[in-house]
């Protein structure tokens, strides 16, 4: 399987301003620091952890909506940061995203139409306004909002949340991407409308080959859609595999706890023990070892002074751990 999207070493800082006349070292927020992952072609790969790992930072890097501080990404074999006027334009158009808050993705000043038919204008979709009417109503259709005549001309702050991220789900689709960075795309929907924009986006991976990240918190829709997953955890990757593999044992600590934090529908089942202590904190100082150790239960001596590297434990899982043990 060919990889659509390569990443290597990406790392990602954000300064921070400690004073205005402090004369002390310059700090920064590792957001995103030495991750590698390959994305292949027509496949859902996921990106979880809690909030503040860095998840949605990597997502915008891999659309060019960040520069990253080193690194380098690669789509179609072609380095992103790298590409001219006209390849980027291309670029746009076959990768897209459905960021996590709908009503700022969206111009609250021009109606739903509008704001859809806008990137259709921008990449010369449809020869006029009746075709693209067609377009953007056939697409409204696709994700439960109908009659789509009902929503056309609505400006975003006459829809629900849900209604909204529908809405934000259309304009990255109507663009026909390869390419779809979804972060929390059904975070905002009820049961019955998740399902139906689940479905849409299994169609486009069966129908029309499209690539999807996935960020997400929801483990469950992880299991039931995504091909493979990384574990993300203060800017790091501390443990990736096949997905059905690695919820239903995994290896890394954090990944455990996770997991076990997840309700399970089965009454008779057991429910692991959360074996975390603490929140996630966001240091301004990249601590020696391991960055979870001060919440793990597990954590040693070694696990204090030495950095873990990602190792296959089993057939394409791979851990970042010293202590590292399959759990359920």
């Amino acid at each position: 399987m060919s990889d659509l999207v390569r990443v290597s070493d990406l790392r990602k800082l954000f300064p921070v301003r400690t004073g205005l006349f402090s004369r002390s070292k310059r700090k920064y927020i590792y957001a995103v620091d030495e991750v590698s992952f390959s994305i292949h072609e027509g496949e859902i790969f996921c990106l979880v952890g809690e909030s503040g790992s860095g998840k949605t930072t990597t997502g915008r890097l891999l659309l060019r909506l960040e520069r990253p501080t080193s690194g380098e990404i690669l789509f179609e074999g072609k380095n992103i940061y790298s590409l001219d006027k006209k390849e980027l334009k291309e670029f746009r158009r076959r990768a897209q995203m459905i960021f996590q808050d709908p009503f700022s993705s969206l111009d609250p000043r021009m109606s739903v139409f509008d704001n859809i038919c806008e990137g259709l204008i921008i990449h010369k979709i449809g020869s006029g306004r009746e075709e693209r009417f067609n377009i953007v109503s056939k697409a409204l259709e696709s994700v439960g909002l109908y009659p789509p005549e009902n929503f056309l001309f609505k400006y975003p702050h006459e829809l629900s949340g849900g209604q909204l991220q529908r809405i934000a789900i259309v304009s990255a689709l109507v663009l026909g991407p390869k390419f779809i960075v979804a972060d929390e795309p059904v975070s905002m929907l009820d049961m019955s409308t998740r399902g139906s924009v689940v479905k849409t986006m299994l169609d486009l991976r069966r129908n029309m080959n499209v690539t999807f990240l996935l960020i997400t918190h929801d483990l469950g829709l992880v299991k039931y859609i995504g091909d493979r997953v990384a574990v993300m955890y203060l800017g790091k990757i501390v443990e990736k595999g096949p997905a059905e593999d690695l919820i239903d044992a995994p290896y890394h600590p954090y990944s455990q706890a996770l997991i076990s934090a997840v309700p399970s529908p089965d009454p008779n089942k057991k429910i692991g023990e959360v074996r975390v202590k603490g929140d996630i904190t966001m240091s301004l100082e990249v601590a020696k070892g391991c960055r979870f150790a001060p919440r793990c239960t597990l954590a040693n001596d070694k696990c204090r002074e030495e950095e873990p590297e990602l190792i296959e434990l089993s057939c394409g899982h791979y851990v970042a751990c010293h202590e590292a043990r399959a759990g359920n």
